[in-house]
């Protein structure tokens, strides 16, 4: 949409909004979910494995608020590609893919940086409703940390092998 367009509804829904400052940057939220939202805290380690142009990232055109200027190009590729992303507390702390083999799944997890414990918890936690959704078992989704295409070695699980509990040290 374009401003011109928006301005009519934004002036009708201006006496519900309330102005709220996050990070520094203009924003708004409805008046009436304030309070309610002064009042929540947030989980700082939430973690969530988003697919390829997942709208969280989409229609920003800045998305300095969302992934560090050092990891930039590894998140939006070229010619607009969005690589699969970690989230960790609503940032982008790394990159992820999968591919098939037969009837084996490879997950692949490349962090930015070096991942805490539960944040790596998380993330595997992420893997495993990942594998609940493509009906797949990856046991140990992490990779190395380097600056370009991804190193080491994902494990690849068959279904029948797989027999680690949830909670397993990565």
């Amino acid at each position: 949409m374009k401003a011109r367009d928006i301005m009519p509804i934004w002036s009708r829904l201006r006496e519900e909004l309330a102005e709220v400052s996050v990070e520094g940057k203009a924003g708004w939220v409805l008046r009436e979910d304030l309070d309610l939202l002064q009042k929540e805290t947030i989980d700082d380690q939430h973690v969530r494995l988003l697919p390829s142009f997942d709208s969280y990232m989409l229609g920003y055109h800045d998305k300095s608020h969302l992934v560090d200027e050092a990891h930039y190009k590894a998140v939006c590729r070229k010619a607009g590609w969005l690589s699969p992303m970690v989230l960790v507390a609503g940032r982008v702390a790394g990159v992820w893919s999968y591919e098939y083999r037969g009837r084996r799944l490879r997950l692949r997890v490349q962090p930015f940086d070096e991942l805490p414990a539960d944040v790596r918890n998380g993330v595997q936690a992420e893997a495993a409703d990942l594998e609940r959704f493509l009906g797949a078992l990856v046991k140990s989704p992490f990779c190395k940390k380097q600056t370009g295409r991804f190193n080491g070695t994902a494990l690849i699980v068959r279904r029948q092998h797989f027999t680690a509990k949830r909670g397993d040290p990565i």
